[in-house]
């Protein structure tokens, strides 16, 4: 009688939190091996399956949204969309948006095009101080060592969300360097290497930041009684998860 009570209280606690509509899930670009698309409505990537199963333990539908990260800007007061994947704390954004349990770490790096990256590539301010300049999504966070590199030397920090972007400005020789998560940047590396015109990319070794990632949720579309019940099913995910350890380039 008792496994019978405990049981049907699970069921009630489930179908209470099943979502009346589908969450959406807002998509800026490309970001291997995290959250890309592989079809005209098909995504894929360890950050995505984390989140999609999580939300199915729930009963909570997930809708993917395209839209530009400056759109995105512009909707969230709107409640167009619901969730981000793969956010940094800062109190600017936890202004916005519950965040959960973290899921994974990030390790910040940089690649480098070896005929640019001036004296000591595995400095980022030897690289600067020498006139590189860096590409990065501005509106990310990098460490404080970024953040005071682009105080000292503005002129020389160049913005672009998509990391596919900031390669190609990098095997053109427009940047010296590409500033973002070293497992995004090995998976570029794999991809871009192939190719013998691109033999001068690298990974430095200098790891410039370590953080702990978070799913975001909007403030204007759900609850913090919804986030409570989010981390319960997220710990479990990661508890039983089978999803592959990605690579590391060192």
């Amino acid at each position: 009688m008792r496994i019978f009570i405990f049981v049907l209280t699970l069921l009630l606690l489930k179908s209470s939190f099943a979502c009346e509509r589908p969450l959406v899930l807002s998509f800026n670009g490309d970001w291997a091996p995290y959250f890309y698309k592989v079809g005209d409505e098909t995504y894929a990537g360890s950050d995505f399956l984390v989140l999609s199963r999580t939300l199915n333990t729930m009963s909570c539908p997930l809708e993917v949204l395209p839209m530009t990260p400056k759109r995105a800007l512009l909707e969230k007061s709107k409640g167009t969309f619901d969730i981000f994947v793969g956010a940094s704390y800062t109190e600017a954004r936890y202004l916005d948006f519950f965040y959960t349990h973290s899921y994974r770490k990030e390790v910040v790096g940089y690649a480098y095009n070896t005929k640019k990256a001036g004296v000591n590539a595995n400095n980022l301010e030897d690289i600067v101080i020498n006139g590189g300049h860096i590409a990065l999504n501005i509106h990310g966070y990098f460490g404080d060592e970024v953040e005071r590199l682009k105080q000292d030397y503005p002129k020389q920090f160049v913005h672009s969300f998509s990391t596919t972007e900031r390669m190609k400005m990098l095997n053109e020789g427009l940047v010296s360097v590409v500033v973002d998560d070293k497992s995004a940047l090995c998976k570029d590396a794999n991809r871009f290497i192939k190719n013998p015109e691109l033999k001068h990319y690298k990974i430095s070794a200098q790891e410039l930041h370590r953080d702990d990632i978070h799913f975001i949720f909007n403030r204007s579309t759900v609850t913090q009684e919804f986030i409570n019940t989010f981390n319960q099913a997220l710990s479990k995910e990661l508890k039983s998860s089978t999803l592959t350890k990605l690579n590391s380039c060192l």
